[in-house]
């Protein structure tokens, strides 16, 4: 198999998450609704490694994250969830725990 197809068939069957966390966000002038946050396993990608993350029912597509090793890319592709809130409370939206409590800090979902 080629190269970049081989990479694209493994990351396209990298569908199941490895950890995963439900949030309430209310982006502004939207509807509030339940948002999984998904993170997917790392897989090697040109001599380095490549981290989806997604945020369900809030953006369409995956945020993709490249490091140096597996480890890099699973905390770059975090970084890239947290950014994504970060945007929806900056443009007035609100992000909340799935039972409606509110963060002490976005810093909450990294914990």
């Amino acid at each position: 198999m080629q190269p970049a197809l081989d990479r694209a068939v493994k990351i396209a069957a990298n569908t199941t998450p490895i950890a995963e966390r439900t949030l309430l966000c209310r982006p502004a002038g939207e509807a509030e609704r339940l948002v999984q946050l998904c993170l997917y396993a790392p897989v090697e990608d040109d001599g380095g490694w490549l981290c989806e993350a997604a945020l369900l029912n809030l953006f369409r597509d995956r945020a993709r994250a490249r490091g140096v090793d597996s480890l890099q890319a699973l905390q770059l592709a975090l970084g890239a969830l947290h950014e994504a809130l970060e945007g929806v409370i900056r443009g007035g939206g609100t992000v909340s725990w799935a039972d409606g409590s509110p963060f002490t800090s976005l810093d909450d979902i990294r914990s």
